[in-house]
Order: structure tokens, then sequence, then C-alpha cells
């Protein structure tokens, strides 16, 4: 998970535009994420399967999904509103548990992606 940069008022352009991007990018996954979980309740209740199969039982739900929409099996809305009540309402946890290493490598990765859309930004905004 790609934490943004820290909210402060001697932020550079680079580092907001950064925190902009990602925060585009996280409601995208979150949005396909809340079609997987109501259409796929079973991820919606928590996957209580072994965590080394999450991944793989995440994958088949993609290719289902992705399966259905291709024969125009739309997920319905009414299943959405459902899935956010739940989400609403399922305690969060209180302990965060931090996997990989955290050696300052995640750190390296946000500068380098924030330092690649900032020259981005620059080139598109000369032509």
């Amino acid at each position: 998970m790609m934490k943004p940069y820290p909210f402060c008022d001697g932020q550079s352009n680079v580092e907001q535009m950064f925190n902009y991007a990602l925060s585009k990018c996280r409601r995208v996954v979150e949005n396909a994420f809340g079609q997987l979980k109501a259409r796929f309740r079973r991820i919606g209740k928590g996957i209580d399967n072994q965590i080394e199969n999450a991944p793989l039982i995440i994958k088949a739900c993609c290719v289902l999904h992705n399966f259905l929409k291709d024969h125009d099996d739309e997920v319905k809305s009414k299943w959405i509103t459902e899935q956010q009540k739940n989400d609403a309402n399922r305690p969060q946890p209180d302990n965060v548990v931090l996997l990989g290493s955290t050696n300052g490598q995640g750190e390296e990765i946000r500068h380098a992606i924030a330092t690649y859309l900032g020259k981005f930004y620059l080139e598109v905004n000369k032509r």
C-alpha cells in the first residue's frame, strides 16, 4: 500500500501532485472492490480462509466479474448500496499489521513515482 506524503504547509508541488494522483487511483480501486464485494458477498464479509489464498480468491472473483460484465450482467446499484451499509457497520481493526519491509524502500519508490509524475506533468504542459 502506497502512503501519501504527509500534508503540511511546506508541501512541494510534486508532493501535492503525487497525493492527488494517489487519491484518484485509490478511488478507482475502492470502486472496483466495492463492485466485487457487492457481487461476491463472500469478499464483503471478509475472507475467513488462509491469508495465502486471498490473492487467488480475489483474482478468481475478478475473472468471474469481468466474464459476467462481458455478458451484460451488471452489478445492481441495490447491491452496492447494501454493501456500503454493511461496510459502514463493520468495525475496523484497531491495529494495522505491516507486511514486508519498512526499511525506507517504500519512501524511495514513492519519491521516484512523484518525480516521474512531476516531469510528465511539466512535459504535458509545455505542449
